[in-house]
């Protein structure tokens, strides 16, 4: 860490864990629907329980601690609000998902798992937050 970097506390550990792991079910995502491709009936039960349960509550989460780091003014405000519409399009992409609307549910995972990505490098990164509302 540089000098007058600011250390990293537990919760902006913590955000980062969530962003790596929120990006890793995603991706996850992606092989279950190509066993769902392939025939494997498991994989829908699989794609549907990790879309519906597991990535949702990891999603919220995200979203949660992210505008307390962004709050504390330990992260930036639009990794927070990118935060937020990567639930909103999570929940969008269940509802594709559910009423068989594949033209929009495969190019919308792919967006998924592509900002997922970016949040995660993101999270790892120190970034300068200026004008941050700091503790409350």
């Amino acid at each position: 860490m540089q000098k007058g970097t600011p250390k990293a506390t537990n919760l902006l550990w913590l955000l980062r864990l969530i962003a790596v792991v929120h990006a890793l079910v995603a991706l996850a995502q992606a092989v279950f629907a190509g066993g769902l491709l392939e025939g494997s009936a498991g994989a829908l039960n699989l794609h549907q329980i990790t879309g519906t349960s597991i990535i949702t509550s990891i999603s919220l989460l995200q979203v949660i601690v992210a505008v307390i780091c962004w709050k504390r003014g330990q992260h930036a405000a639009w990794f927070a609000a990118a935060s937020a519409g990567l639930f909103l399009a999570e929940a969008v992409q269940i509802g594709l998902g559910f009423n068989d609307q594949l033209t929009l549910h495969v190019p919308l995972g792919t967006a998924i798992f592509g900002v997922a990505l970016v949040l995660a490098f993101a999270s790892l990164r120190h970034f300068e937050v200026k004008g941050a509302p700091g503790p409350a």
